[in-house]
């Protein structure tokens, strides 16, 4: 070899320790840049000149530079962080939820309950005292309120994290847009894979984005074999190549709340959630909170029609002369549809469709309109509107479909009604003011399945041949809005009701101390509310009953939830208690995703991270090879002098 070759060694030299120094010196740079890996400069010696008796080494060269990373350990960190971020969602709405219910409070419903039935049990003892039924009234405002205010503040608060994902779609849809431009970047620095692996920078933010993006949506990262990343959500593409493909969100209502679906764009079809943000905020907003507010509508109703039917059937100080039913019924069931028609579900059609034999023959079309109310299985108390009816068959539809399906022997009812009632009968009872005499009419409400059942129309129909019969100046009518109307004539003439067997009149509600049909609508009565003599305490017109107001004070201790086996106070508790027990687990959760997600980001730091004190000593190793080449190069420069001047 020629000292002229020897000359190239050193410059090879020279060269391979700047860019070592170099890459040291863009370590330190970026000691604290997030998302960097630690980059090293791979050193490969020159292939050697053939001497016959040996092989003369002719320098070094850089073989590359090398991002230090756990390709592996990468994508444990993502579906790490997915759940995490998912968890959080949780937690968060778990919180809320614990805020709203505040137990620890003075304002809260076990304390709203117990102040109710005290004042009842007030009434019980002092049924003629006028302060007694303003106490009644007032608590069970206060009752009503306080379930009310809950309902909002959880309709709000499910509502909020919902909104959450229209942020959340925007991030995806800028995320991914980013990664499509850097997979075109790295693209053309790697010459389609040609220099694979070398774009360490561009990775290194793509790597960072994916993580950000892990935090909103479980994904899957694919790299191909010229260096895009595709990213998938679920089996369909979010990134592909050099492509994004743009996500968006439709809007459909459920109870009261405004809901977002993320869906494809170009395909319609809804993102699969299994992580991240969107994930957490579906099951936190379609399962925790929905169960919450499911339970204390359920709550709610309960309330309101356990108290009605005993308060519809008793008396207050003073009788009617007028009354008009707090609901209506909806239409046609006035005078086509019966008040209520029980059914089973034999067969399932469809999400939304179900058959039940024994509805054969009734008139076609004839339950269009009504209300589908499920008296049994996971969905009792749920509702939804009946779209059509096949008489022939026995078949009808309902306009959406519920979260768990109904199961084959669910029982419900077909009904113009917000409260499911049942064949039975109630009494009407005539009070002459001036004599004191009670005369009393048994009212049926046929609802046996044996055409034709009672309608709105027939019951009407039924009191003015019963009563007006006997009593002239009583009427009763359907009015404009199809509400129940009883009319006395006569101030002397006065009514009453009693033994409700069918349940009609707390469903409809006649004489019913509580209004609406569940947390969100719950209310008094602004008739009762206004006329407290009118609070029913007492079963007859004696001085001194109170026989009805015992009958709502054990209320308290009746076991009137999950069939039977809880009173009113112990189902809250039990919500209370449930609550609490899934927002433990979920804490739980969020603190072992937490520990294993930093053990993993510390096993990150410990391959990809930048330590200062050895980048230093590479910085001094390297200074000394670069001054051993410069060395070498002059040597060699000298011994080249030498022989020119020699010649």
């Amino acid at each position: 070899m020629s000292l002229f070759a020897s000359l190239n060694t050193g410059l090879t030299a020279l060269q391979t320790q700047m860019a070592a120094l170099q890459t040291v010196g863009h370590n330190i740079a970026n000691a604290n840049t997030e998302g960097f890996s630690r980059q090293r400069v791979e050193l490969d010696a020159m292939p050697p000149h053939d001497m016959v008796f040996a092989q003369m080494g002719k320098g070094v060269r850089v073989a590359r530079i090398a991002r230090l990373v756990d390709n592996v350990l990468t994508a444990q960190i993502r579906d790490a962080s997915s759940n995490m971020n998912r968890l959080n969602v949780n937690q968060e709405a778990m919180r809320t939820m614990e805020i709203v219910f505040s137990e620890l409070s003075d304002a809260d419903l076990s304390t709203a309950f117990s102040a109710f039935f005290d004042s009842v049990d007030d009434l019980g003892a002092h049924p003629e005292s006028a302060s007694a039924r303003m106490a009644v009234i007032e608590n069970a405002t206060s009752l009503a309120d306080t379930i009310r205010t809950m309902a909002d503040r959880l309709r709000e608060a499910r509502q909020a994290v919902n909104d959450e994902t229209q942020v959340v779609v925007q991030n995806i849809n800028r995320i991914a847009e980013e990664v499509a431009q850097i997979n075109s970047r790295v693209l053309s620095v790697e010459n389609g894979g040609l220099d694979f692996d070398a774009a360490n920078d561009l990775r290194d933010r793509r790597d960072l984005l994916l993580k950000e993006l892990s935090t909103y949506v479980g994904i899957k990262v694919v790299e191909t074999s010229n260096g895009a990343a595709n990213v998938l959500v679920g089996s369909n593409f979010l990134v592909f190549d050099t492509m994004a493909t743009p996500v968006a969100t439709t809007l459909t209502t459920d109870r009261d709340n405004l809901i977002n679906t993320p869906y494809f764009t170009t395909t319609g079809v809804e993102l699969e959630l299994r992580g991240g943000r969107l994930r957490g905020i579906v099951e936190a907003r379609d399962g925790a909170m929905v169960d919450v507010i499911d339970s204390l509508t359920t709550l709610a109703r309960s309330l309101a029609f356990e108290v009605n039917k005993i308060h519809s059937t008793g008396v207050g100080l003073t009788r009617f002369t007028s009354l008009t039913s707090v609901d209506a019924v909806l239409q046609p069931a006035v005078s086509t549809a019966p008040l209520a028609t029980n059914g089973q579900v034999e067969q399932f059609i469809t999400d939304t469709s179900i058959r039940d034999s024994s509805l054969v023959g009734y008139p076609a079309d004839v339950f269009n309109g009504l209300t589908l109310l499920v008296t049994s299985g996971v969905n009792a108390g749920r509702m939804r509107t009946v779209t059509s009816f096949d008489s022939a068959t026995g078949t009808f539809s309902f306009d959406s479909e519920f979260d768990r399906p109904m199961g084959v022997g669910d029982t419900f009812q077909l009904t113009g009604l917000k409260y499911a009632i049942r064949n039975g009968s109630f009494e009407v009872k005539v009070t002459n003011e001036l004599t004191g005499q009670v005369n009393t009419f048994n009212i049926a409400v046929d609802l046996d399945k044996v055409l034709p059942d009672s309608t709105l129309a027939s019951i009407v129909a039924e009191i003015n041949a019963e009563v007006g019969a006997a009593f002239p100046s009583i009427s009763a009518a359907v009015t404009s809005t199809n509400r129940l109307e009883i009319r006395s004539t006569s101030n002397n003439t006065t009514f009453s009701f009693a033994n409700d067997t069918s349940n009609v009149l707390a469903a409809l509600g006649m004489n019913t101390l509580f209004t609406g049909s569940g947390a969100s609508n719950i209310g008094v009565n602004e008739l009762i509310a206004s006329s407290p003599n009118l609070v029913a305490a007492a079963r007859t017109n004696n001085p001194g009953d109170n026989a009805n107001a015992l009958a709502l004070a054990g209320l308290r201790t009746a076991k009137v939830m999950n069939s039977g086996t809880a009173t009113l106070e112990n189902y809250y508790e039990g919500m209370v208690g449930s609550l609490a027990a899934r927002t433990a687990e979920v804490n739980d959760r969020v603190e072992n995703q937490s520990i294993l997600l930093e053990q993993m980001e510390n096993e990150r730091e410990r391959v990809s991270g930048v330590n200062l004190d050895e980048e230093a000593v590479s910085l001094i190793q390297y200074q000394r090879s670069f001054q051993a080449a410069a060395r070498f190069i002059s040597v060699v420069d000298q011994l080249l002098n030498t022989l020119i001047n020699q010649m």
